[in-house]
């Protein structure tokens, strides 16, 4: 890139560059250039870009606590499909009512708790309203015991147009950051800042993921960037958390030299590599909007550790119901956990959605 923000019109030539990610380090990216976009157009179009993607993922995100350079993920809340009734998402899948208590009748309430401190301190503040505790709180359970779990609502979803202007810049600006000349790109900027519609992302289901299924230990991001000049089309290949993946039309009459790069991050631990994988993609021959069927296939494996992580803390309580074939008063420990994490999903499965 030759001192000129790709993002800017022609008459203007903004040399105050802005440090950006190639992929957002809201979902774990770490790849970044400050030689590609300016401050002014970052401020305009990056960090809205950033925001919808960070959205879209928000559940993976905090659940699975993906690193990022800086920070945490956020908390975020989910409803439960019992009562729709919140529960707040911290880093790494641990879940806590948002409201401890709830008034069911004259003076009386329904009290959540997980230790007898916090009963005591849940009545305190009751009290504090003027409102007489009587001896008869419903409460869920006996502290250390699990009497229900709570089924927590979450969708996934390939994204809305924001999202796919997202996508589009990840890819151009992973071609800029490979030496590409931003020339034979161009008219991908107006696209990306929401100035026109175009068919340039597509969700795309190839016969052979780049990244073997997801698991705890290895969740990456993947960019295949291939130029032809014989066949002239630029395109690119991302693939998020093994599992959400797109096909870029960069430029369907190229005419720059040939290239081919590979990038991928596995987002638990941080390590990134460029080694080429066994099987490269290529692009699809039937249409691109019928590969959303196949790639729900792949979301199934990415719900299935969510779930489990929001199973996992319950390890170390006691059972306080029969479960399965698990009896009352089972302490569960990480199989136990992971077997009941298991027949749950199974048994309620998850919603998926495509924009």
């Amino acid at each position: 890139m030759k001192n000129k923000c790709f993002l800017c019109p022609p008459e203007f030539n903004n040399l105050e560059f802005d440090l950006e990610h190639i992929i957002p380090n809201s979902i774990g990216g770490r790849l970044k250039s400050d030689l590609i976009i300016c401050k002014t157009c970052n401020n305009d179009f990056g960090h809205n870009l950033e925001i919808s993607i960070a959205k879209q993922f928000d559940v993976i995100c905090t659940t699975l606590n993906i690193k990022r350079e800086r920070n945490e993920p956020p908390k975020i809340k989910l409803k439960t499909k019992e009562h729709a009734d919140d529960f707040t998402i911290f880093p790494g899948g641990k879940t806590e009512r948002s409201i401890k208590t709830r008034k069911i009748g004259n003076k009386e309430y329904l009290i959540y708790y997980s230790s007898l401190s916090e009963l005591e301190k849940l009545k305190t503040q009751i009290s504090k309203n003027r409102e007489i505790v009587s001896e008869k709180e419903i409460t869920e359970g006996i502290p250390g015991e699990v009497q229900k779990f709570h089924t927590l609502l979450f969708g996934f979803s390939t994204g809305n147009r924001t999202s796919y202007r997202a996508i589009a810049k990840m890819a151009a600006f992973y071609y800029l950051y490979c030496g590409g000349l931003p020339e034979l790109i161009h008219p991908i900027s107006g696209y990306i800042k929401g100035i026109y519609a175009a068919n340039i992302v597509f969700p795309y289901s190839p016969e052979s993921y780049i990244n073997p299924p997801p698991n705890l230990e290895n969740i990456q991001h993947t960019i295949f960037l291939t130029g032809d000049f014989e066949t002239k089309l630029l395109w690119a290949y991302i693939e998020l958390f093994n599992t959400f993946s797109y096909a870029i039309i960069l430029n369907r009459n190229y005419i720059g030299p040939n290239i081919k790069s590979n990038y991928s991050i596995n987002v638990m631990t941080g390590e990134q590599s460029t080694t080429f994988p066994p099987i490269e993609p290529k692009l699809p021959q039937k249409p691109l909007k019928n590969y959303i069927p196949d790639m729900q296939c792949r979301w199934k494996y990415l719900a299935k550790l969510v779930n489990q992580k929001l199973f996992f803390h319950n390890i170390g309580y006691k059972l306080g119901n029969d479960m399965y074939d698990y009896t009352k008063g089972t302490i569960i420990d990480e199989k136990i956990a992971e077997d009941l994490s298991n027949k749950l999903f199974s048994n309620e499965g998850s919603g998926f959605q495509s924009i």
